[in-house]
């Protein structure tokens, strides 16, 4: 993949895990696998965070999420 589609790809993918985090739906690795945490989730959001996690996949929100820096 060029360095353009890349870096579209993150984007889109930083984009969701914001749309997601603003719903308090939050992606982590835990246990070397990637997994989804929701701490009073406003749930009128979650068919649009579903779609997207569908969308993109679980295994480019994973990889994603693996390059994070960890804090």
């Amino acid at each position: 993949m060029n360095d353009t589609l890349e870096r579209t790809a993150d984007d889109g993918v930083a984009e969701f895990l914001s749309l997601a985090r603003s719903a308090n739906v939050f992606f982590d690795i835990v246990n070397d696998h990637l997994t989804v945490r929701a701490v009073n989730p406003n749930w009128g959001m979650w068919a649009p965070i579903r779609h997207f996690l569908d969308e993109i996949g679980q295994a480019r929100i994973e990889a994603y999420v693996r390059q994070l820096p960890r804090s």
